[in-house]
Protein backbone atom coordinates (compact mmCIF):
# COMPACT_ATOMS: atom_id res chain seq x y z
CA UNK A 1 0.00 0.00 0.00
CA UNK A 2 1.11 3.51 -0.97
CA UNK A 3 0.16 7.41 -0.53
CA UNK A 4 -0.63 8.50 -4.10
CA UNK A 5 -1.41 11.96 -5.95
CA UNK A 6 -4.59 12.32 -7.66
CA UNK A 7 -7.66 14.53 -8.51
CA UNK A 8 -10.73 14.71 -6.69
CA UNK A 9 -13.59 12.59 -8.00
CA UNK A 10 -11.28 9.25 -8.38
CA UNK A 11 -12.76 6.15 -7.88
CA UNK A 12 -12.51 4.72 -3.75
CA UNK A 13 -13.19 0.86 -5.31
CA UNK A 14 -12.41 -0.25 -8.60
CA UNK A 15 -11.64 -2.47 -11.11
CA UNK A 16 -8.53 -1.16 -13.35
CA UNK A 17 -7.63 -4.16 -15.79
CA UNK A 18 -10.27 -6.31 -16.41
CA UNK A 19 -7.70 -9.21 -18.27
CA UNK A 20 -5.78 -9.25 -15.28
CA UNK A 21 -8.51 -8.73 -12.60
CA UNK A 22 -6.64 -5.86 -10.63
CA UNK A 23 -8.76 -3.90 -8.43
CA UNK A 24 -8.04 -0.78 -6.57
CA UNK A 25 -8.68 0.05 -2.68
CA UNK A 26 -8.36 3.75 -2.15
CA UNK A 27 -9.06 5.00 1.21
CA UNK A 28 -8.37 8.14 3.54
CA UNK A 29 -8.52 11.14 0.94
CA UNK A 30 -7.03 14.74 1.63
CA UNK A 31 -6.98 17.42 -0.03
CA UNK A 32 -3.41 18.50 -0.78
CA UNK A 33 -1.56 21.62 1.42
CA UNK A 34 -2.24 24.78 -0.06
CA UNK A 35 0.49 26.26 -2.36
CA UNK A 36 2.10 29.81 -1.35
CA UNK A 37 -0.99 31.71 -2.94
CA UNK A 38 -3.63 29.67 -0.63
CA UNK A 39 -5.09 27.71 -3.51
CA UNK A 40 -5.17 23.83 -2.97
CA UNK A 41 -4.65 21.68 -6.03
CA UNK A 42 -5.48 18.33 -6.01
CA UNK A 43 -5.70 15.63 -3.29
CA UNK A 44 -3.63 12.63 -1.76
CA UNK A 45 -5.18 9.40 -0.69
CA UNK A 46 -3.76 5.71 0.11
CA UNK A 47 -4.17 2.88 -2.07
CA UNK A 48 -3.93 -0.76 -2.26
CA UNK A 49 -4.34 -2.72 -5.64
CA UNK A 50 -5.23 -6.11 -5.57
CA UNK A 51 -4.52 -9.00 -8.40
CA UNK A 52 -7.81 -10.67 -7.75
CA UNK A 53 -11.53 -8.53 -6.91
CA UNK A 54 -11.35 -8.53 -2.91
CA UNK A 55 -13.81 -9.30 -0.26
CA UNK A 56 -14.86 -7.16 2.73
CA UNK A 57 -12.17 -8.89 4.67
CA UNK A 58 -9.41 -8.54 2.73
CA UNK A 59 -10.01 -4.64 2.42
CA UNK A 60 -10.29 -4.64 6.38
CA UNK A 61 -6.82 -6.56 7.03
CA UNK A 62 -5.18 -4.08 4.75
CA UNK A 63 -6.47 -0.96 6.25
CA UNK A 64 -6.31 -2.63 9.76
CA UNK A 65 -2.17 -3.17 8.73
CA UNK A 66 -2.26 0.46 8.26
CA UNK A 67 -4.50 1.97 10.74
CA UNK A 68 -1.96 -0.40 13.10
CA UNK A 69 0.95 1.17 11.48
CA UNK A 70 0.74 4.82 12.97
CA UNK A 71 3.36 5.65 15.59
CA UNK A 72 1.47 6.89 18.70
CA UNK A 73 2.68 9.87 20.68
CA UNK A 74 1.39 11.94 23.59
CA UNK A 75 2.04 15.72 23.15
CA UNK A 76 2.09 18.87 25.72
CA UNK A 77 3.12 22.31 24.70
CA UNK A 78 5.19 24.08 27.33
CA UNK A 79 5.26 28.32 26.55
CA UNK A 80 4.29 27.92 22.77
CA UNK A 81 7.23 24.90 22.13
CA UNK A 82 5.84 21.50 21.36
CA UNK A 83 7.56 18.40 23.55
CA UNK A 84 6.04 15.35 21.65
CA UNK A 85 7.07 11.66 22.96
CA UNK A 86 6.49 8.02 22.48
CA UNK A 87 5.50 5.76 25.53
CA UNK A 88 8.88 4.91 26.20
CA UNK A 89 9.97 8.62 26.01
CA UNK A 90 7.58 9.59 28.22
CA UNK A 91 8.19 6.61 30.98
CA UNK A 92 11.80 7.79 30.61
CA UNK A 93 11.09 11.25 31.42
CA UNK A 94 8.74 10.28 34.48
CA UNK A 95 11.63 7.96 35.87
CA UNK A 96 13.93 10.80 35.25
CA UNK A 97 11.74 13.46 37.47
CA UNK A 98 11.04 10.86 39.99
CA UNK A 99 14.55 10.05 40.71
CA UNK A 100 15.79 13.61 40.47
CA UNK A 101 13.18 14.41 43.35
CA UNK A 102 14.48 11.56 45.47
CA UNK A 103 18.10 12.61 44.61
CA UNK A 104 17.55 16.08 45.31
CA UNK A 105 18.77 17.55 41.99
CA UNK A 106 17.25 21.06 40.74
CA UNK A 107 16.27 20.77 37.68
CA UNK A 108 15.43 17.66 34.34
CA UNK A 109 16.44 18.09 30.74
CA UNK A 110 12.84 18.56 28.92
CA UNK A 111 13.55 18.31 24.81
CA UNK A 112 10.98 20.63 22.46
CA UNK A 113 10.81 21.68 18.95
CA UNK A 114 12.66 24.48 19.95
CA UNK A 115 15.20 22.75 22.00
CA UNK A 116 16.24 21.37 26.01
CA UNK A 117 14.55 24.06 28.61
CA UNK A 118 15.70 22.99 31.94
CA UNK A 119 13.00 22.27 34.18
CA UNK A 120 11.98 21.29 38.15
CA UNK A 121 11.38 17.53 38.59
CA UNK A 122 8.26 18.23 39.98
CA UNK A 123 7.31 20.51 36.96
CA UNK A 124 8.64 17.25 34.66
CA UNK A 125 6.61 14.76 36.92
CA UNK A 126 3.39 17.08 36.17
CA UNK A 127 4.28 17.41 32.58
CA UNK A 128 4.76 13.81 31.80
CA UNK A 129 1.57 12.76 33.39
CA UNK A 130 -0.31 15.27 30.86
CA UNK A 131 1.87 13.97 28.10
CA UNK A 132 0.65 10.48 29.19
CA UNK A 133 -3.25 11.34 29.31
CA UNK A 134 -2.64 12.80 25.88
CA UNK A 135 -1.01 9.79 24.38
CA UNK A 136 -4.17 7.52 25.97
CA UNK A 137 -6.19 9.44 24.26
CA UNK A 138 -4.55 9.25 20.85
CA UNK A 139 -4.32 5.29 21.39
CA UNK A 140 -7.66 5.36 22.04
CA UNK A 141 -8.57 7.04 18.78
CA UNK A 142 -6.55 4.55 16.85
CA UNK A 143 -8.69 1.98 19.13
CA UNK A 144 -11.67 3.79 17.83
CA UNK A 145 -10.39 3.64 14.28
CA UNK A 146 -9.80 -0.16 14.33
CA UNK A 147 -13.18 -0.98 16.01
CA UNK A 148 -14.84 1.43 12.86
CA UNK A 149 -12.99 -0.45 10.63
CA UNK A 150 -14.20 -3.69 11.47
CA UNK A 151 -17.85 -2.91 12.31
CA UNK A 152 -17.79 -1.49 8.56
CA UNK A 153 -20.42 -3.65 6.82
CA UNK A 154 -19.22 -2.81 3.17
CA UNK A 155 -15.89 -1.82 1.24
CA UNK A 156 -17.90 1.19 0.51
CA UNK A 157 -18.25 2.14 4.18
CA UNK A 158 -14.84 1.71 4.86
CA UNK A 159 -13.06 3.56 1.93
CA UNK A 160 -15.11 6.38 3.61
CA UNK A 161 -14.49 6.53 7.30
CA UNK A 162 -12.67 9.26 8.27
CA UNK A 163 -9.13 8.81 9.87
CA UNK A 164 -7.88 12.69 10.20
CA UNK A 165 -10.45 13.79 13.71
CA UNK A 166 -10.65 12.60 16.74
CA UNK A 167 -7.41 13.14 17.60
CA UNK A 168 -6.95 14.85 21.39
CA UNK A 169 -5.15 18.48 21.41
CA UNK A 170 -2.49 18.23 23.82
CA UNK A 171 -2.58 20.49 26.74
CA UNK A 172 -1.23 23.79 26.46
CA UNK A 173 0.30 26.02 29.74
CA UNK A 174 2.86 28.47 30.13
CA UNK A 175 5.74 27.13 32.81
CA UNK A 176 3.90 29.78 35.80
CA UNK A 177 0.99 28.23 34.96
CA UNK A 178 2.39 24.47 35.56
CA UNK A 179 3.86 25.96 38.81
CA UNK A 180 0.16 27.32 40.35
CA UNK A 181 -1.28 23.84 39.45
CA UNK A 182 1.48 22.18 41.37
CA UNK A 183 1.22 24.56 44.59
CA UNK A 184 -2.64 24.58 44.39
CA UNK A 185 -3.14 20.40 44.06
CA UNK A 186 -0.83 20.25 47.74
CA UNK A 187 -2.90 17.89 49.68
CA UNK A 188 -4.82 18.81 52.55
CA UNK A 189 -5.50 16.70 55.70
CA UNK A 190 -8.84 14.99 55.05
CA UNK A 191 -7.05 15.03 51.24
CA UNK A 192 -3.58 12.76 52.72
CA UNK A 193 -6.11 10.63 54.44
CA UNK A 194 -7.70 9.72 51.07
CA UNK A 195 -4.74 9.27 50.01
CA UNK A 196 -3.29 6.73 52.72
CA UNK A 197 -7.10 4.96 52.38
CA UNK A 198 -6.05 4.58 48.61
CA UNK A 199 -2.74 3.11 48.98
CA UNK A 200 -3.66 0.59 51.83
CA UNK A 201 -7.03 -0.76 50.73
CA UNK A 202 -5.67 -3.40 48.81
CA UNK A 203 -4.19 -4.98 51.61
CA UNK A 204 -7.90 -6.06 53.19
CA UNK A 205 -9.42 -8.75 51.29
CA UNK A 206 -13.75 -8.03 51.05
CA UNK A 207 -16.30 -9.13 49.10
CA UNK A 208 -17.10 -8.21 45.58
CA UNK A 209 -19.94 -5.40 47.12
CA UNK A 210 -17.83 -4.23 50.00
CA UNK A 211 -14.95 -3.22 47.31
CA UNK A 212 -17.62 -1.72 45.16
CA UNK A 213 -19.05 0.22 48.34
CA UNK A 214 -15.04 1.92 48.43
CA UNK A 215 -14.42 1.75 44.96
CA UNK A 216 -13.31 5.35 44.78
CA UNK A 217 -10.44 4.62 47.36
CA UNK A 218 -9.22 2.26 45.19
CA UNK A 219 -5.95 3.56 42.87
CA UNK A 220 -6.93 4.55 39.21
CA UNK A 221 -5.12 1.82 36.65
CA UNK A 222 -3.20 5.06 34.97
CA UNK A 223 -1.05 5.16 38.15
CA UNK A 224 0.81 1.95 37.37
CA UNK A 225 1.79 2.18 33.35
CA UNK A 226 4.61 0.74 33.13
CA UNK A 227 5.11 -0.41 36.65
CA UNK A 228 4.05 -3.96 37.91
CA UNK A 229 0.97 -4.82 39.40
CA UNK A 230 0.27 -8.29 41.55
CA UNK A 231 -2.55 -10.41 41.31
CA UNK A 232 -5.49 -10.23 43.10
CA UNK A 233 -5.18 -6.44 43.60
CA UNK A 234 -8.14 -3.74 42.59
CA UNK A 235 -7.92 -0.80 40.28
CA UNK A 236 -10.30 1.66 38.80
CA UNK A 237 -10.69 1.92 35.13
CA UNK A 238 -12.95 4.22 32.98
CA UNK A 239 -15.81 4.34 35.84
CA UNK A 240 -15.55 0.37 36.49
CA UNK A 241 -13.57 -1.80 39.27
CA UNK A 242 -11.13 -4.28 38.09
CA UNK A 243 -9.21 -7.49 39.62
CA UNK A 244 -5.84 -7.91 38.67
CA UNK A 245 -6.05 -11.62 37.53
CA UNK A 246 -2.37 -12.28 37.47
CA UNK A 247 1.06 -10.84 38.20
CA UNK A 248 1.70 -8.30 35.38
CA UNK A 249 5.62 -7.33 35.45
CA UNK A 250 4.96 -3.91 32.94
CA UNK A 251 1.93 -1.96 33.07
CA UNK A 252 1.32 -0.73 29.15
CA UNK A 253 -0.67 2.14 28.09
CA UNK A 254 -2.56 0.04 25.37
CA UNK A 255 -4.06 -2.53 27.61
CA UNK A 256 -6.01 -1.02 29.68
CA UNK A 257 -8.89 -3.30 31.64
CA UNK A 258 -11.40 -4.31 28.71
CA UNK A 259 -12.80 -7.40 27.07
CA UNK A 260 -9.43 -7.34 25.21
CA UNK A 261 -7.33 -7.60 28.24
CA UNK A 262 -9.78 -10.26 30.08
CA UNK A 263 -6.75 -12.69 30.51
CA UNK A 264 -5.16 -9.79 32.64
CA UNK A 265 -8.38 -8.18 34.20
CA UNK A 266 -11.92 -8.94 35.77
CA UNK A 267 -14.44 -6.41 36.09
CA UNK A 268 -15.91 -6.74 39.71
CA UNK A 269 -19.38 -6.80 39.66
CA UNK A 270 -21.97 -6.24 42.91
CA UNK A 271 -22.31 -10.00 44.32
CA UNK A 272 -25.61 -12.40 43.48
CA UNK A 273 -27.09 -15.72 44.39
CA UNK A 274 -26.67 -17.04 40.73
CA UNK A 275 -30.31 -18.63 41.16
CA UNK A 276 -32.75 -18.50 38.97
CA UNK A 277 -34.84 -15.96 41.37
CA UNK A 278 -30.72 -13.95 41.70
CA UNK A 279 -28.91 -14.19 38.16
CA UNK A 280 -25.61 -12.74 38.01
CA UNK A 281 -25.99 -9.94 35.51
CA UNK A 282 -23.65 -10.52 32.79
CA UNK A 283 -21.23 -7.71 31.57
CA UNK A 284 -19.16 -9.47 28.41
CA UNK A 285 -15.62 -10.17 30.55
CA UNK A 286 -16.68 -12.52 33.02
CA UNK A 287 -15.96 -16.28 34.12
CA UNK A 288 -19.16 -18.64 33.94
CA UNK A 289 -19.33 -21.16 36.39
CA UNK A 290 -21.02 -24.17 36.26
CA UNK A 291 -24.86 -24.59 37.27
CA UNK A 292 -25.27 -20.66 37.92
CA UNK A 293 -27.65 -18.16 36.00
CA UNK A 294 -26.75 -15.13 34.41
CA UNK A 295 -29.06 -12.39 32.89
CA UNK A 296 -28.23 -9.97 29.83
CA UNK A 297 -30.57 -7.98 28.11
CA UNK A 298 -34.09 -9.46 30.17
CA UNK A 299 -33.36 -13.08 29.57
CA UNK A 300 -31.83 -15.96 31.69
CA UNK A 301 -29.12 -18.23 31.15
CA UNK A 302 -27.95 -20.79 32.84
CA UNK A 303 -24.67 -22.67 32.58
CA UNK A 304 -24.00 -26.11 31.10
CA UNK A 305 -19.75 -25.85 32.19
CA UNK A 306 -17.16 -23.93 33.57
CA UNK A 307 -15.15 -21.22 31.19
CA UNK A 308 -12.58 -21.68 32.85
CA UNK A 309 -11.58 -17.76 31.61
CA UNK A 310 -13.59 -14.50 31.54
CA UNK A 311 -15.75 -14.56 28.27
CA UNK A 312 -16.79 -11.88 26.14
CA UNK A 313 -19.34 -12.36 23.73
CA UNK A 314 -23.14 -12.20 24.23
CA UNK A 315 -24.53 -14.93 25.92
CA UNK A 316 -26.71 -15.63 23.41
CA UNK A 317 -23.61 -16.63 21.21
CA UNK A 318 -22.76 -18.62 24.16
CA UNK A 319 -25.48 -20.99 23.68
CA UNK A 320 -24.77 -24.58 22.95
CA UNK A 321 -20.94 -24.00 24.06
CA UNK A 322 -21.67 -23.02 27.83
CA UNK A 323 -25.03 -21.74 28.52
CA UNK A 324 -28.56 -22.79 27.60
CA UNK A 325 -31.51 -19.96 27.82
CA UNK A 326 -33.98 -20.69 30.28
Amino acid sequence: MKRVQGTKGVALFECINADQNKWNVRWDVQDNPADKDGKVKGINYMEETFLFKPDLLDVKAVMSIWCNSEDVVGSFVLDGKRITLEQSGILLLRNQAEQALKDGSSSVPLITDEGVVEIAPAEALFISGHILANYGDYNKNIADQLETINNADSIEALTVIDFRTGYPEPSSMTLEEVRVAIASAKKTPEQQAVLFARMTINNTDMTNNDALTLKELHPEWEEFIGKSLKAKYRVRYDGHLYRVRQDIATVLVNQPPSIHTSALYEEINEEHAGTQDDPIPYNNNMELFLGKYYSQNGSTYRCTRDTGQPVYQDLPALVGIYVEKV
